[in-house]
C-alpha cells in the first residue's frame, strides 16, 4: 500500500508542478582556456539611478584569460552603443577577439549587431536561456565592480556614480586575480619608458601570459572535478522523446514551480535540450538540464498542466 500511495503522489500532475526538485543534475561544462584577448564576455549593469549627465547603464567587458575589465557608462543600452564600444574600447586597443559571449538581451541579439560582428570576424556566442552561469566570468566581475563602486559613492552621491567608475575600475584592475595568480596589469601591458629593456619586458609579458594560460587549464580541470564530485546525480537520464517539466522562472507565491509538460525533441551540446509542448509548439531557446525534471505520469500528456507566456515560443 505504501508503494501505491507513493507512486500515486509522484504521478499526480498538480503535485509535480507544485513541488521543488533537485536543481543540480548536469555535470560542469567549462569553457576551454584560450590565449589572451581571444575571447571576451559582455554584459550590461543596470538600470542604475540616472546621473546628471543622463547615464543609467554600464557596459562591461572582460577578457577570459587576462581578466582585464573594461567599462563604459551610457544613457541607454542600444545595439549601436554596443558596436561602438566593441570597436573603440576593444578592437582598437587590443585587437579583434575571435569570440564574444553575451546574454540573449535584444540589444545583443539584434541582426544588425550580429552582422557587424560577422563582418569583422567575431563569432558571437549566446548564453543558454535562464542560465546566467554560462557567462559567469562577466557576471562575477559585475558583482565585484558594483561592490567597488558602492564604496566610492556616499548616500548623497548616488546620482553621481558615473564620476567614480574609473576609480572603481582601477581598483578592480590592480588586484591579483585568483584564477590567474597574476596581477592584471602584468598580463596586459607595461607603460615603462625604459626602452633599453623593452624587449625583455615584452618577452616577460608573453611568458607570463603562457603561464597563466596553463594555470587556467589546470584550474579549469580542478574546478570541474570539484563540481562534478559534489553533484547530486539525477535518477533519470533524459533522452529524446521523454516528457519533462520546465522550471517556472518568474513564478510568484502559490503559483506552480514548474510548467509543462514538454517533450524533448532534440538533445544539444553541453547539457542543453530542445522542447515542444503538448500542442506541438517549440520553445524558442535551448534550455539547460538544471531547469528540467522528468514528468512521472505513466500516460502520454494530452494537455498542459500549467501554461507559460506564449512569448517563449517560436512564431
Amino acid at each position: 500500500m505504501n508503494n501505491d500511495i507513493k507512486q500515486s503522489i509522484e504521478s499526480c500532475p498538480q503535485c509535480q508542478i507544485s513541488t521543488g526538485g533537485q536543481r543540480t543534475t548536469e555535470t560542469s561544462h567549462p569553457l576551454v582556456p584560450v590565449p589572451a584577448f581571444h575571447r571576451r564576455s559582455l554584459d550590461f549593469i543596470g538600470p542604475l539611478p540616472v546621473t546628471s549627465t543622463g547615464n543609467r547603464w554600464i557596459l562591461a567587458a572582460i577578457d577570459h584569460t587576462t581578466k582585464c575589465p573594461i567599462v563604459k557608462a551610457s544613457s541607454s543600452a542600444p545595439h549601436e552603443f554596443v558596436a561602438k564600444f566593441v570597436y573603440e574600447e576593444i578592437v582598437l586597443s587590443f585587437g579583434c577577439p575571435t569570440k564574444i559571449i553575451t546574454d540573449r538581451g535584444t540589444n545583443f541579439t539584434i541582426v544588425t549587431l550580429n552582422s557587424y560582428f560577422k563582418l569583422i570576424g567575431i563569432k558571437h556566442l549566446l548564453t543558454s536561456a535562464y542560465h546566467p552561469r554560462t557567462n559567469g566570468v562577466v557576471e562575477r566581475f559585475n558583482r565585484l565592480f558594483a561592490g567597488m563602486l558602492a564604496k566610492y559613492i556616499a548616500d548623497d552621491a548616488v546620482n553621481k556614480w558615473d564620476l567614480y567608475i574609473n576609480r572603481a575600475l582601477f581598483a578592480c584592475r590592480i588586484r591579483q586575480h585568483h584564477a590567474t595568480g597574476k596581477l592584471i596589469p602584468i598580463l596586459n601591458n607595461d607603460d615603462s619608458n625604459d626602452f633599453l629593456h623593452r624587449n625583455e619586458q615584452i618577452n616577460q609579458i608573453f611568458q607570463d601570459r603562457e603561464k597563466v594560460h596553463q594555470h587556467l587549464k589546470s584550474n579549469t580541470i580542478t574546478m570541474k572535478n570539484y563540481y562534478d564530485q559534489h553533484l547530486k546525480p539525477s535518477a533519470h537520464r533524459l533522452k529524446q522523446g521523454d516528457w519533462v517539466l520546465f522550471r517556472h522562472i518568474n513564478g510568484k507565491k502559490f503559483q506552480p514551480r514548474w510548467t509543462g509538460p514538454y517533450k524533448i525533441i532534440h538533445i544539444g551540446t553541453l547539457g542543453t535540450y530542445q522542447l515542444k509542448d503538448v500542442q506541438g509548439r517549440i520553445k524558442s531557446d535551448l534550455v539547460q538540464r538544471d531547469m528540467l525534471k522528468i514528468e512521472l505520469t505513466s500516460a502520454t500528456p494530452v494537455k498542459s498542466w500549467y501554461k507559460p507566456s506564449s512569448r517563449l515560443y517560436e512564431n
